[in-house]
This record gives C-alpha cells, sequence and structure tokens, in this order.
C-alpha cells in the first residue's frame, strides 16, 4: 500500500515541495534553484525524494535541500538522513538541510538527532496531521490540494472538507482527465485518514461524465484486480458504440433505406466501439497485445493498427 503513496509523491514531487518547504516548514522563497542529481556515490535503498541546490540571486549555491516523504515511523530513519547528509556535504561541500514530511495517522516518533563524540546531527520532522488543512487549500496547484485531506480538520466535518477539496480540485484540474487523476490520488491518500467511502460518494455524486481512464468504478475494479477492471470499462465503451451505431444507423436508414442503413450503422458502431477499447487499454499500458484480443475478441492486425495510429508520446 505504501507504493500507492510512494506513486503520487513521485507524480507531484517538483510541483509540491516548494510550496511545502514554503509554506509549511517556513522556509524563505529561495533566489535561485538549480537542479542536481539524486543518484549518490554509493548504492542505497532507495534514492532521496527532492533534493535542491538553493542559490542566491547571482547564483551563488548557499546549501542542499532535502527532503522526504515518509508514510511510516521508520526507526531507521535517522541512519539513512545522516547517510544522506555524509554523502551530499562530501559532493558538494555545503550546507545540509534536511526534512521529512510524516503523513502518518499520528506525529512520528521517530529518532532524530544523534549526538556523539566529534558527531552532532539532526533532522527535522513535520507531522503533516498537525497542520491546518486549510493551509494545503490556498494554492492553484492540485498536486497540493490533495495533501489537504491528510491535514488537520480542525474539528470541521469531514464531509464539509471533502466537498472543498473536491471543489477546489474542480476549479484548477486543467481538464477532466487531469481532474480523475487528482481525484484517484484523494481517494489513495484519504485511506491513511479512513475516510475513503465519503471521498468516493462524494467523487460519484459529481455532475461530471468520465471516460475508461476517469471512471471511479473502473478504478475499484482496478483495485480487485486491474484485468478484470480493464474489461468492463472496454465492454462499457464497446456498448456505448454499439448504442451510438444504432443511432447512425437510423439516420442513414432515412436516406438510403432502413434496413441498409441500420446494417452499415450497426457495423461502424460496433467497429468504432472495439476501436476506442483498444485505444484506451493501449494508453493504460497495463495489458498485452494479445491479453487484449482475448478480451475484447478481435485480431491481432486489428490491435496493432489502432497502436500504430496512437499520437506520439510528449
Amino acid at each position: 500500500m505504501s507504493q500507492d503513496y510512494d506513486k503520487i509523491i513521485k507524480e507531484n514531487i517538483e510541483e509540491l515541495m516548494l510550496p511545502l518547504a514554503i509554506k509549511v516548514l517556513g522556509m524563505a522563497e529561495p533566489e535561485g534553484v538549480v537542479e542536481i542529481p539524486d543518484d549518490l556515490q554509493y548504492t542505497i535503498e532507495r534514492k532521496p525524494d527532492f533534493l535542491k541546490l538553493i542559490t542566491d540571486t547571482s547564483g551563488v549555491p548557499l546549501f542542499v535541500l532535502h527532503l522526504e516523504f515518509q508514510t511510516r515511523d521508520d526507526t531507521e530513519m535517522l541512519a539513512r538522513m545522516l547517510f544522506y547528509a555524509a554523502q551530499l556535504y562530501g559532493k558538494y561541500k555545503l550546507p545540509v538541510r534536511q526534512y521529512v514530511f510524516f503523513i502518518g495517522k499520528r506525529p512520528a516518533r521517530m529518532q532524530r538527532e544523534l549526538t556523539q563524540e566529534n558527531l552532532s546531527f539532526r533532522f527535522y520532522v513535520r507531522n503533516v496531521v498537525e497542520v491546518p488543512y486549510s493551509v494545503f487549500l490556498d494554492t492553484d496547484k492540485p498536486e497540493e490540494l490533495v495533501l489537504a485531506i491528510l491535514g488537520n480538520l480542525n474539528n470541521e466535518p469531514a464531509e464539509r472538507v471533502i466537498s472543498q477539496i473536491l471543489r477546489a480540485l474542480k476549479a484548477t484540474a486543467k481538464d477532466e482527465l487531469a481532474l480523475g487523476r487528482f481525484m484517484r490520488q484523494l481517494e489513495v491518500l484519504s485511506k491513511l485518514r479512513d475516510l475513503q467511502e465519503e471521498v468516493i460518494k462524494q467523487i460519484e455524486a459529481m455532475p461530471i461524465t468520465y471516460d475508461l481512464e476517469t471512471d471511479i468504478r473502473y478504478l475499484q475494479g482496478k483495485q480487485k484486480g486491474a484485468e478484470d477492471g480493464l474489461i468492463s470499462g472496454a465492454i462499457r465503451g464497446m456498448q456505448k458504440g454499439m448504442q451510438e451505431g444504432r443511432q447512425v444507423g437510423l439516420e442513414e436508414g432515412m436516406q438510403q433505406g432502413m434496413q441498409q442503413g441500420m446494417q452499415q450503422g450497426m457495423q461502424q458502431g460496433m467497429q468504432e466501439a472495439k476501436r476506442e477499447a483498444v485505444w484506451g487499454l493501449l494508453r493504460l499500458g497495463v495489458l498485452t497485445i494479445d491479453q487484449i484480443v482475448t478480451a475484447l475478441n478481435v485480431t491481432p492486425e486489428f490491435v496493432t493498427a489502432v497502436k500504430n495510429s496512437l499520437p506520439a508520446a510528449d
């Protein structure tokens, strides 16, 4: 389950971390920011979540900023952060400022200081559950808005808070595809606060038309089994296409003969429905061509032709 949360953070990391450091940690807005590689010299368990070289207005380096997200109160965090700090200092010869954003239900108790002979080390932990949820709503970035579900609700009813988050997401997401992605993220994060049921309830009540990639019912099916969920979404697409095909057939039948038009329309509709279903499954990138052929009862050549018609990825 922690992999789901890690995926959300990785998807949003660039848009998320500096605003959080400024708002939640009280860090002054950097005068300059320089990208630095996140691969350290030695093999370690995982790469740092976020590394930036903070500079002044003239580009002179001031310090290395290192931020981590944690869902688990890791007893090894002190050793890991010390290792990061040593490697970063060794590479850049600059002060290293380290912070952990902890998003568990309760404040973290992980050890964050170490004092030994000839060694004094400390990193800082910010418990997101102690941050007022309204802090995360004061933004036009959907990546920040989804974190409001993890903040301190200040005795506000959860239903009202979730409603505020969803309204803000709808107002800031650039299109329905993006909105669907952020609502999926909100649903996953809501599990950390036992609010998933209410989030799903309110999402289902929203007056929005979903496609295969934003349908909440498809997402629920994916949790039970990716393949079943994908096939269900494809079948819904085929049914929609068949209905449209029948309508096309009726209209053509008025001009060219009812029987001939209905047959042509239904064939076109079914063909278009299959094409749309294959297109959706290829875009998701979960099933192989052979699995799509079996699921939708189409030929490998048909799937390949649809695949070749997809626009090139950005």
